[in-house]
């Protein structure tokens, strides 16, 4: 040192460079430990990953069996919706056969009530016709022969007379075919 003291220029020159390259040390030194300690950490979180890295695939396992299992009910759902479409469009056609069949069935009462109808019509005529001439001689033809007598009575459906031999003879309305 005691050269660097009589030539300040050389000096500053020498003195420098051994201050720099300590500087330079010390830093890298520093660095290198810091360096390190990040590679320790690094490791530290890569062991811990790795640890992980079991669970996670047992979870993905899991999900992946679960996923299967949902693919095989959306199966079975599948079938059942089609079963359910196709019981749906059989009652479809049950339900439009049974409309059919039940106008058909609607006009066969509106005749019956029609003929119904016609039918009162024409006993409550014949009634009105018979009660008429109660006491009074007639001649009736039916289906089963002419029956000629006296109008005694007359019923909802029926006239009653007598025959000159005192027989009573009931003759329903239905079967008159005509009355002189």
């Amino acid at each position: 040192m005691s050269s660097c003291k009589k030539a300040k220029k050389v000096c500053k020159i020498v003195c420098a460079k051994p201050k720099r390259r300590r500087k330079t040390r010390r830093r890298s030194r520093s660095g290198l430990r810091r360096f390190e300690a990040l590679v320790e950490a690094l490791g530290s979180r890569i062991d811990g990953l790795a640890g992980a890295v079991p669970q996670l695939e047992a979870r993905i396992n899991s999900l992946a069996q679960q996923q299967t299992a949902l693919g095989q009910e959306q199966a079975a759902l599948g079938q059942q919706q089609a079963a359910l479409v196709q019981q749906q469009n059989t009652q479809q056609t049950q339900l439009s056969q049974l409309g059919a069949t039940a106008s058909s069935l609607t006009a066969q009462v509106q005749a019956l009530q029609n003929s119904y109808i016609e039918l009162n019509e024409e006993e409550a005529a014949m009634r009105s016709f018979f009660t008429s001439r109660v006491g009074t001689t007639l001649t009736i033809d039916t289906a089963a022969g002419t029956v000629t007598g006296t109008v005694v009575s007359v019923g909802t459906d029926f006239v009653q007379i007598r025959e000159a031999s005192g027989d009573i003879v009931l003759i329903p309305f239905r079967s008159i075919n005509f009355v002189s």
